[in-house]
């Protein structure tokens, strides 16, 4: 298995100096990401002691809207084509969700430097180490979202060490070189698995 890869260093770096601390989240407003826990997640967190943004639009936005309307400084901002500037522009990124692979928003957000909470579903646990380069809570449990947001929010000393870490795991493994070696050394592989001769892999690799 060959995991998904961004360009970490064409990503610029979440500065920090946002105060609140900001929360970005990025997905289609339908199922099966959960931004209807989400928002119920926001509506739950102190008045003042942060301020989001969700970027996407779908089906959901409504409902969304409703949920939010107990939250303060949260914004539906659509579909953006500015999304590494957006993720500079946080201090937290979060993805709720029922169902994933390996989602390519999560590796862009440790990429950027940021901590992550998500919902530990599909292939999300082999990206976010939990407690090392973020947070990970159960679909579809809005108090545990809260829990893992109010913890964040209340701590830039643990925000930058999450946020570094990931920054850190998203250079070593998920980083475009090495999603090129990876494709190479499986080709090797394969021609090696068929008897092919080496004068063949060599011409390969060139």
């Amino acid at each position: 298995m060959i995991p998904n890869a961004v360009d970490v260093s064409a990503q610029p770096r979440a500065s920090f100096e946002h105060a609140p601390p900001r929360i970005m989240s990025v997905g289609r407003l339908k199922a099966p990401k959960d931004f209807v826990t989400l928002a119920r997640a926001l509506a739950r967190l102190e008045h003042g002691s942060f301020t989001a943004a969700i970027a996407g639009e779908g089906p959901d936005r409504e409902r969304v809207l409703a949920e939010l309307r107990g939250a303060d400084r949260v914004e539906l901002l659509g579909d953006r084509d500015d999304i590494p500037e957006l993720l500079a522009q946080a201090q937290i990124f979060v993805l709720a969700s029922r169902s994933e692979g390996m989602p390519v928003s999560v590796l862009e957000a440790m990429a950027a430097g940021l901590p992550v909470v998500a919902s530990d579903v599909g292939g999300v646990g082999e990206v976010v180490v939990d407690g090392e380069t973020g947070l990970l809570v159960p679909p579809g449990d809005e108090t545990a979202l809260e829990q893992a947001l109010r913890q964040l929010i209340a701590s830039p000393d643990l925000r930058r060490r999450l946020g570094d870490a990931g920054r850190t795991r998203a250079e070593r493994e998920f980083d475009l070189p090495r999603w090129r070696e990876r494709h190479v050394e499986l080709y090797r592989e394969e021609l090696a698995a068929r008897g092919l001769p080496s004068s063949m892999r060599h011409a390969r690799q060139k």
